[in-house]
């Protein structure tokens, strides 16, 4: 089993779309943090010669480059939800660049809550403690050097929690990973917060789908690191890299090679082998055969083996794939997606091969393993700037790639969840395409079910909130929770 980033599945895939990712590191700010839309790096779909002709798209402006205001400044967090007297800290930031090149720096701030001491209280340098009554709040950030540039943010209280968020964890945008437990909960590994001397640190989490809560499970001092649930039930932690902010809003940051194992029996990390190469944005994938392939972050790969604890450098890959996503087939290979071409890898000979029948263009979108063993390819962002209607076959049987049909809504940053009843739930994204390089598309609400059975697409029950690169993961009573993304929420689909 492996780990569902953003846009997640419980059916073998790990998907790495990065915090950023659009969303990505938005609310978490690196040195310069390639805060990257990963779907707009993945080139869009046009129809292949040998695929049924599909209609064509309406014209899209081309889009441009933007820069931030000179004085735009952000929260971190972007929004909160706190049970009654436990605290967060805020800070505020300000961001510098485009969209796909954004560093921010933290400024100097002074804080107040828009409700009085009804609505908690929060200290001079942006520690917030919720009060005791259940309500929405407003924390207010200001910057010191101009008092009327501010942030608002909003602060959700509660005594408990069913569909609205974790109080203990702010997720990130787009930040956040997702494993089903053999026990049946859900680990949560994102959210994250800046201890005094400026160190970044997540948290890992486990939620209770039999009483809907979220429970604190460690912490530890470093960020995007991958995580894949062991045949023995344990985790592997690997790669990430560390994020340090100084007094002065200096930011420094590394590729980390470090990994660790979390045993789920006692929430304890103990250190195993490290990584030949340091890297994030990498898919860590459970093999048949019970090893794990790391795989991107760079052209190169590598073998964990639980037995010895060692990570064993195999066969390269042709290109680097974008954040892509790693589906484990039933014939035992590996579908490695995210890149123009596609790759497979075969563990029985430790080598990537390309695969040639890739119709031109396909190179983005969600990616869920069916019942039937094969692949469904959905939506995108297409290289001329459109969201893609087109939804995809791979076969591995045949190796061929067959048109399956359109969503009815175009999309992009959506997640594609494979239900018990063998159907897919596509859900949220962006139904309009980003203007320019800093500002976003509109997110939707709204959700499609495809039956492979029919070749069809249905709309679904609609998500409460509107947003893109969600973790979504199946939950054994056959409904789905949805965690991060952004905007950041908490929210459990039912069929």
């Amino acid at each position: 089993m492996t780990t569902n980033k953003l846009q997640g599945s419980d059916s073998g895939e790990t998907v790495r779309c990065k915090r950023e990712e659009e969303d990505m590191k938005n609310a978490r700010v690196s040195v310069t943090c390639m805060v990257s839309l990963l779907g707009l790096l993945l080139s869009g779909c046009a129809s292949s010669p040998t695929q049924p002709a599909i209609p064509p798209a309406p014209a899209v402006p081309p889009t441009t480059t933007t820069t931030p205001p000179a004085n735009h400044l952000v929260a971190t967090p972007g929004q909160l939800v706190i049970r009654h007297g436990e605290s967060w800290n805020f800070a505020l930031w300000k961001e510098q660049g485009g969209y796909f090149t954004l560093s921010s720096t933290l400024v100097e701030s002074t804080w107040s809550v828009q409700e009085g001491a009804a609505g908690g209280s929060v200290t001079a340098d942006g520690v917030y403690t919720a009060p005791g009554a259940n309500g929405t709040y407003h924390v207010i950030g200001a910057s010191k050097s101009d008092p009327t540039n501010t942030v608002t943010v909003t602060v959700t209280v509660g005594d408990g929690l069913t569909l609205s968020g974790d109080p203990n964890v702010i997720w990130g945008w787009g930040a956040v990973y997702t494993l089903l437990l053999p026990n049946g909960h859900v680990m949560i590994e994102g959210g994250y917060e800046y201890t005094s001397k400026g160190k970044a640190i997540e948290r890992i989490n486990q939620y209770d789908p039999a009483t809907g809560t979220f429970a604190y499970w460690n912490t530890v001092e470093w960020v995007d690191f991958s995580a894949t649930l062991l045949a023995n039930g344990d985790v592997l932690l690997a790669g990430g890299d560390s994020e340090t902010t100084d007094a002065n809003g200096k930011q420094t940051g590394a590729l980390l090679a470090d990994a660790q194992i979390l045993r789920t029996e006692s929430g304890l990390i103990e250190k195993t082998g490290a990584l030949n190469q340091p890297r994030n944005g990498h898919t860590a994938t459970l093999l048949q055969d019970g090893r794990v392939l790391i795989a991107g972050g760079t052209k190169t790969a590598e073998l964990y083996d639980p037995v010895t604890g060692v990570f064993t450098e195999t066969g390269n890959m042709s290109v680097e794939p974008d954040f892509g996503r790693a589906i484990l087939l039933r014939n035992g290979k590996v579908l490695i997606t995210g890149g123009a071409p596609f790759e497979l890898f075969d563990p029985v000979t430790n080598t990537f091969s390309v695969v040639d029948t890739q119709p031109n263009g396909v190179d983005g979108g969600s990616a869920v393993l069916l019942k039937d063993g094969r692949v469904l390819i959905s939506g995108g962002l297409a290289a001329d700037g459109r969201l893609r209607h087109e939804a995809y076959f791979y076969d591995p049987v045949t190796g061929q790639f067959t048109l399956a049909g359109n969503l009815l809504t175009a999309r992009e940053g959506h997640s594609a969840t494979l239900l018990a009843d063998g159907t897919v739930l596509i859900a949220g994204g962006i139904d309009t395409p980003p203007p320019d390089d800093y500002t976003d598309g509109n997110g939707t609400n709204t959700t499609e079910i495809f039956d492979p059975a029919t070749d069809t697409f249905t709309v679904g029950t609609p998500l409460k909130t509107a947003g893109r690169h969600s973790s979504a993961t199946l939950l054994p009573d056959g409904s789905v929770l949805l965690i991060g993304g952004n905007p950041q929420r908490t929210e459990i689909w039912k069929p």
